[in-house]
């Protein structure tokens, strides 16, 4: 069974990853971790990757290489922005939930992880997601308004805890 976690920033993405991991004892890939791992790979800095993704596109596709292969395994999670329209795109065979919050809340686990003022956690939150969604335009002609379609479960979890979050979302796991 494969199963992609994907959601913008902030959205808890990384937590219900790790969550289903433990509760379905499968294995658990996080883009974050790829991205260190590319960073290992092209013996170059975390800092200086994650600053070229914004001005090349490389970065991305060696990303979505990485997780693409990923889906060929059995029994695993895979958490990413993408990796749920990557699954839907490829026509792989998997469970494909989103996360999605509103902007107040994605600021505020932002803010509560990192610190700063809210003002600066809003802001940041959503210059993210927009430059992530220009990328995303630029690369593969998507766009938010047709994510919708490449999921089999949304969960706003605006206002859910993570546990009731990760009940929703074994709920669908075990359903047909």
């Amino acid at each position: 069974m494969l199963i992609t976690i994907s959601g913008e920033s902030c959205t808890g993405t990384t937590t219900l990853a790790r969550s289903l991991s433990k509760e379905l004892s499968l294995a658990c890939f996080l883009a974050g971790e790829l991205f260190r791992e590319l960073a290992q790979e092209h013996n170059i800095s975390l800092e200086s990757l994650i600053s070229s993704k914004w001005h090349d596109f490389h970065t991305d596709t060696l990303l979505d290489q990485k997780i693409i292969q990923l889906f060929d395994q059995q029994n695993v999670i895979v958490e990413g922005r993408l990796s749920g329209y990557l699954a839907f795109s490829h026509h792989i065979p998997s469970k494909r939930i989103l996360l999605v919050a509103n902007s107040e809340s994605k600021a505020y686990r932002l803010q509560t992880r990192e610190g700063g003022t809210f003002a600066e956690a809003l802001v940041s939150v959503t210059a993210r997601d927009q430059k992530d969604w220009a990328r995303y335009q630029t690369l593969y002609g998507i766009s938010k308004s047709i994510e919708k379609d490449w999921y089999s479960l949304i969960i706003d979890n605006s206002k859910l805890t993570a546990e009731e979050t990760l009940h929703r979302a074994l709920a669908h796991i075990h359903s047909s």
